[in-house]
């Protein structure tokens, strides 16, 4: 297996790895019902769970009110449907809840919810498929020149050898943001 074909499969194994995981933390408490596109998560304090925006003026989210009394609560903007209470009774799922929330720590959370990495996973394998159709159709050009030694089939090769590269620094440049999976390879840092 190739270097290339190495970094091909590492970046399939994690996004398969990251599309699991977001799906599962986008379905209900049971795991009967999965948001397609994955759930939004936002912030939210008292009661009723009032979405509450991450003020980078404040170093703690929204919930501190001098005694800690007022926690805030990560949950999710779809609602969900209820066993009880007929068809209109829904409510969004907590994930977690903290009276001591550094609002930096809550901005980056609310910010990487399962919706935005399933676009991750979608980008990351769009590069994958242009890769290699670019390196197929430079294999096949590569071939046909052989045979043919047309020049209009030398400018085939040409410009898919350079796609081919552009694109293999791309999914370098993908592969950086899993460092610190198992089966990183050094020589893939950028």
């Amino acid at each position: 297996m190739s270097s290339v074909d190495e970094l091909v499969a590492f970046l399939r194994r994690c996004v398969d790895e990251d599309e699991l995981w977001a799906k599962a933390a986008s379905a209900d408490r049971d795991g009967k019902t999965t948001v397609p596109g994955g759930v939004h998560w936002t912030w939210a304090v008292g009661e009723q769970w009032e979405p509450v925006e991450a003020d980078p003026l404040q170093p703690y989210m929204g919930g501190y009110d001098g005694q800690w009394s007022n926690p805030v609560v990560l949950r999710t903007v779809e609602e969900w449907q209820l066993d009880w209470g007929g068809p209109n009774n829904k409510l969004p799922l907590k994930i977690a809840e903290s009276e001591e929330l550094r609002t930096a720590d809550g901005a980056h959370i609310a910010l990487h919810d399962p919706a935005r990495v399933l676009r991750e996973v979608e980008a990351t394998r769009r590069h994958i498929d242009q890769y290699e159709a670019a390196v197929d159709i430079h294999g096949r050009a590569v071939s046909e020149y052989k045979q043919t030694r047309s020049q209009v089939k030398l400018l085939q090769v040409v410009k898919y050898d350079g796609k081919v590269q552009a694109l293999r620094f791309v999914l370098l440049d993908d592969a950086a943001v899993f460092v610190d999976r198992p089966g990183f390879q050094e020589t893939w840092k950028p």
